[in-house]
Parts: structure tokens; C-alpha cells; sequence
């Protein structure tokens, strides 16, 4: 398993971030723009982490864990709340050593757990597929 990830509506990956990512296919539907019932997903980057890491929340003034030299990257799209009736969860698991965040609708993953990663809890949720005004969420690996 690759120990970089990077998520984005973006059909080549966010234009600004040159990282050799290759597309690992749709993590989920999501909203290009705000809609009544959505939140911004921001998404935050590590640099200078030995995976140039990612990690996602809706939460903007959230600190990153672990925090190191995370810089703000702005909204990656438009989610669900976590207590929204609407979509399926979205999960964070992380992986301490290589300090990747890895984000999936499965909040059990033998190969993810085999691979080091630990299931940190739901961040948001998203479509299934990008159905109707839903984008695909491109999964990119480095």
C-alpha cells in the first residue's frame, strides 16, 4: 500500500501540488459548491511530513494531529455533517509512522489495519457515487 493520499474533486489533482500522484480511482460523491444542507471539507498539507501529507476536516480552525508544519490548503468540496441523515460516513484512519491520513467509507479495512493504519473516527458524509449534482472524489496515490 502506498503511504501517500491525496483527495480532490479536481480531474488532474489540485493544479498547485506537484507530487507525481497517480489516480487511484472515486473515494465517494461530493459538492463542488455549498449547498443548504452541506459543510466545507478543508483540506490542509504537510510538506515537509515524509509523505507530503494530507489531511481533511471540517472543521477550519481544527489543528491537524499531529500538527507539525501543516499548511491550509482551503475547501477540498462540500460534505455532509457527520449528523446528517443524508449519505454514507466518510472515516479518517491514520497511519503514525508515516504520518499518512487515509479517508474511506469502510470503517473496517483488514488491509488498512495489516498495512499499520488506525481507525481515528468519521469526518463527514458523502455520497456513495457522484449521483445528480454529485462530483466523484478522486482518490490520487504517491
Amino acid at each position: 500500500m502506498r503511504h501517500r493520499h491525496l483527495f480532490s474533486i479536481d480531474t488532474d489533482g489540485p493544479p498547485h501540488i506537484d507530487l507525481h500522484y497517480r489516480n487511484a480511482g472515486v473515494a465517494a460523491g461530493v459538492f463542488p459548491d455549498p449547498r443548504p444542507e452541506t459543510v466545507p471539507l478543508y483540506r490542509w498539507f504537510d510538506p515537509r511530513s515524509p509523505c507530503v501529507d494530507f489531511y481533511y476536516t471540517t472543521e477550519q480552525n481544527e489543528t491537524p494531529v499531529p500538527a507539525n508544519h501543516y499548511q491550509f490548503d482551503g475547501v477540498a468540496c462540500h460534505v455532509y455533517p457527520v449528523a446528517s441523515e443524508y449519505g454514507v460516513p466518510l472515516y479518517h484512519w491514520y497511519h503514525a509512522a508515516t504520518g499518512d491520513h487515509y479517508y474511506t467509507t469502510a470503517d473496517h479495512d483488514t488491509a488498512l489495519e495489516e498495512n499499520g493504519y488506525v481507525l481515528r473516527g468519521q469526518i463527514c458524509r458523502v455520497e456513495e457515487e457522484p449521483l445528480g449534482a454529485a462530483v466523484p472524489l478522486r482518490r490520487w496515490e504517491g
